[in-house]
């Protein structure tokens, strides 16, 4: 009797196994980011392409040359290869990529590797792409080589970010960030604040490195005249599809 039950849990398991497998197989994906690009550009004038999406046993998805292009603020983020698979315990959402690039007028970012790890409630992304929709969120990137950025009339190039982390709770209208830094080989950074739907708000504390005053020792000054505490800190503001950078560190403030 025992020896039926267990070959019957078996076979049905088995059978659930095998119709996920079937079901990921031919899932009609191009219709799904057909549905995501509309969400997206609607309700942040942002547009998503994928030119290919392939299966990998056993639970994952491949998507190559993955791109965001942004209408209201002009900037490009592209992806080599991402892959995604559902997480066991915590987030039910996993996402790796590699080949990272981003392009806009203000900055220029190569290569470098990321993690996103989210607890989602898929149903409510049924309808739209909301942060309502996410419980947590946490970004990590790693080794991205900077171009180019460009900040408040001044370039700075070819500098690597060894680390970037950002980590999201949902609070009671919006994302809050948890933990949030950046660590480079010209500065570090710590991050704070929120981000919504239709709102951001966050601020960004700088501190220069030695090697950023080695090889941009005629900025000394100005970043004398911008530093209070040792640090400069600048704000993201305003509606969520064009955001305001101000400076907000002065001497003494």
């Amino acid at each position: 009797m025992i020896k039926k039950i267990l070959i019957t849990v078996f076979i049905v398991l088995l059978s659930l196994f095998l119709l996920c497998i079937f079901v990921l197989y031919n899932f009609p994906y191009d219709s799904v980011i057909s549905r995501i690009d509309t969400s997206l550009r609607n309700a942040y004038s942002v547009n998503l392409s994928v030119s290919n999406v392939r299966y990998r046993f056993p639970f994952k998805l491949v998507f190559e040359d993955v791109r965001l292009i942004g209408e209201g603020i002009p900037t490009t983020i592209s992806t080599r290869v991402i892959t995604l698979r559902p997480g066991l315990i915590g987030e039910n959402v996993v996402v790796t990529g590699q080949g990272l690039r981003m392009n806009s007028e203000e900055i220029e970012v190569k290569g470098g590797s990321f993690t996103i790890s989210s607890k989602l409630k898929l149903m409510r992304l049924r309808n739209e792409i909301s942060p309502d929709a996410i419980e947590s969120l946490n970004v990590k990137i790693d080794s991205a080589k900077m171009e180019r950025v460009h900040l408040s009339g001044f370039e700075f190039s070819s500098f690597t970010i060894a680390t970037a982390l950002l980590s999201f709770k949902k609070g009671d209208e919006n994302l809050r960030i948890e933990q949030g830094f950046v660590k480079s080989d010209l500065f570090t950074s710590e991050i704070s604040g929120f981000y919504g739907s239709r709102e951001v708000d966050i601020l960004v504390t700088l501190k220069l490195t030695d090697r950023f005053f080695e090889r941009y020792e005629n900025l000394t000054g100005l970043v004398e005249s911008l530093t209070d505490n040792e640090a400069i800190r600048f704000s993201i503001k305003g509606n969520t599809k064009r955001p305001t950078l101000n400076i907000e560190s002065r001497p003494g403030i």
